[in-house]
């Protein structure tokens, strides 16, 4: 199962304060950045909830208490192994803090350890940016001490990282064996300049980091040619990677020659006997990105746990790849790391770096480092994983409601599952319709005719396969759909390599329904593209009824010019719309 791409250090939890008797101050509880953090408001809706918490406390696992006219958040475990937990995401806006002091009052009763040394009750302050990606923090976790029944205080300081846009609080019982966990406040207060850079001297002290597993990860040492840094290859050696120097250090540079390149370095690690996690840690900086035909295809690092025969081993989760941008904005040097269960079998860490299939970007390689994690550490990690994909289960599952009631206002509008299917909407401050992406973008235009406004695709050579690209969201329980496509042609010569013509093509995606870093995953089999034909020089409409494959939430479209010699696609309306059962009986199914 793979991870969050999360830094959590290879220690169990830490106790930073804890103090018997302590009570916060009213200037404390001001000053704090966390709303409602001593739980004193009722939720809006009107239940018998702190307002703004969120919380995972399966059964009757959660209650919001009084006592001596303080409200406080009583969670109670009811069968070993469960997570009990309230939390809260916080924005970090543009005058956000460099450091961050947490505090959390709280009292226990009866907490046991669970199955690991990490299972018990405690709080995670978890920083992601604006792509939800998890940063690596100096946030330790914090343990909530079971010694003496009275209300307690603990704190932890965090430096806040580079490109942090949120952060996530959680607390409570993490797998614990038994017990119940009182939460009186969580307070957030910035940190005085004095403190942070107290914080920053302390940083890098502490237990000597693990040995990289990537021999001449800085690229420093030179081949027998004497002219690329030993060890590492290139998937294309005669151009777009060269070897530089920046201040007497040694990089590796990646410029993307042409759209739609696959342009990486290459490095297969091995792993030591037994381990159970890794941390993959990159040193990089990125310029001028710009995503291919769709977002996804960019800047990354591939990643594959390799068996003893050298084939990658099968991964059941999300990504593994390791992603750098899809944005043009400079990012500076950055150093980020993601942490890795090592799947049993595994003997070797194969990683790729640099494009995949980008239109243009140059990328900039410091450093690569693989460092093996303690069992401790996989522990740890295992419980942030499981703590994060509570709390972003959570989140998804908000966003699920919204995406069904976006549907069902489309639908209801429309009758088009297609968002902006006539294209005559234009997207804000630009000559281009609102909802649709597009690959080579000097080769379609946004046309006008008789008041009604057309696509217009137009091959420039058989090399280049200029299309449309969307991503159709689909409504639960759907069984088949009828696409319905209306098109004109010019001049069309069929390319001399397959397809080599003009047609939609199409996949069905299961999950993944909430932007380019949800993808989904593709389902086979996928549908008979729709074919455009040469001879329709006048407006046409071309329909095909299909049948849905069942769990598919998204149905990917992409009408163009596939490799043809000449010609030109114009495109007046596309629709997808929901079939009655009795019309889905005669709907074609994909071969």
């Amino acid at each position: 199962m793979s991870r969050v791409p999360v830094k959590i250090v290879p220690l169990v939890f830490t106790l930073a304060l804890t103090v018997s008797g302590v009570v916060f101050g009213a200037g404390e509880e001001s000053a704090s950045l966390v709303p409602n953090g001593n739980f004193e408001n009722r939720s809006k809706g009107g239940e018998e909830w702190p307002d703004g918490w969120g919380s995972w406390a399966p059964g009757n696992g959660k209650t919001w208490e009084v006592e001596s006219d303080m409200h406080f958040v009583r969670l109670v475990s009811q069968k070993p192994g469960q997570l009990q937990l309230v939390y809260r995401e916080l924005n970090l806006r543009g005058d956000a803090p460099k450091g961050i002091d947490f505090k959390f009052r709280y009292r226990t009763a009866g907490v046991k350890t669970g199955e690991q040394p990490a299972d018990g009750a405690g709080a995670i302050i978890l920083f992601n940016d604006n792509e939800g990606r998890i940063l690596n923090s100096d946030a330790k976790p914090v343990l909530f001490s079971n010694l003496d029944p009275g209300w307690k205080a603990a704190e932890v300081q965090a430096l806040v990282p580079q490109g942090s846009a949120h952060y996530v609080i959680m607390a409570g019982l993490f797998k614990a064996a038994a017990g119940t966990v009182d939460l009186a406040s969580i307070f957030a207060t910035p940190l005085a300049d004095s403190d942070i850079e107290k914080l920053a001297k302390s940083a890098p002290k502490g237990e000597a980091p693990a040995e990289s597993l990537v021999t001449n990860g800085d690229f420093e040492k030179l081949d027998k040619a004497g002219d690329w840094p030993e060890g590492w290859g290139k998937n294309r050696p005669e151009k777009g990677t060269t070897w530089e120097t920046e201040n007497d250090k040694r990089y590796v540079r990646i410029v993307s020659q042409e759209p739609g390149q696959m342009l990486t370095l290459s490095r297969n690690v091995p792993l030591k006997p037994g381990a159970k996690g890794v941390e993959l840690t990159i040193r990089y900086r990125a310029t001028g990105v710009r995503f291919g035909e769709h977002e996804w295809f960019d800047a990354r690092t591939f990643v594959h746990f390799l068996g003893t025969d050298g084939k990658p081993l099968a991964n059941e989760g999300t990504s593994l790849d390791f992603v750098f941008t899809h944005k043009s904005e400079p990012t500076g040097w950055v150093e980020r790391t993601r942490t890795y269960d090592v799947p049993e079998g595994a003997v070797q860490m194969q990683l790729m770096p640099g494009f995949f299939r980008a239109a243009a970007g140059t990328l900039d390689l410091a450093e690569v480092r693989v460092t093996p994690m303690s069992d401790a550490g996989v522990a740890l990690m295992n419980l942030a994983d499981n703590a994060y994909g509570i709390w972003k289960g959570e989140q998804n599952g908000e966003m699920e409601r919204r995406v069904d009631a976006k549907i069902g206002a489309q639908l209801a509008a429309t009758g088009n599952l297609v968002p902006n299917g006539d294209f005559s909407a234009a997207a804000p401050g630009t000559n281009w319709p609102e909802e649709w992406g597009r690959s080579a973008p000097e080769n379609l235009s946004w046309e006008t005719e008789g008041g009604k406004h057309f696509i217009r695709i137009v091959s420039p050579s058989p090399e280049k396969m200029p299309m449309l690209y969307k991503m159709v969201l689909l409504n639960k329980g759907l069984k088949a759909v009828e696409v319905k496509i209306r098109y004109r042609t010019a001049n069309l010569e069929a390319g001399p390599r397959p397809p080599g013509n003009a047609q939609a093509s199409m996949h069905f995606l299961e999950g993944g329904r909430f932007g380019h870093l949800e993808y989904g995953r593709e389902m086979g089999p996928e549908p008979e593209p729709i074919p455009f034909s040469p001879d329709a020089k006048q407006w046409t409409e071309i329909t095909r009824r299909m049948i849905v494959p069942e769990g598919a939430t998204k149905l990917q479209f992409m009408p163009g010019l596939w490799g043809v010699k000449s010609g030109t696609l114009d495109l007046a309306e596309i629709q997808v719309r929901p079939l009655s059962d009795a019309d889905a009986a005669m709907a074609t199914p994909a071969k």
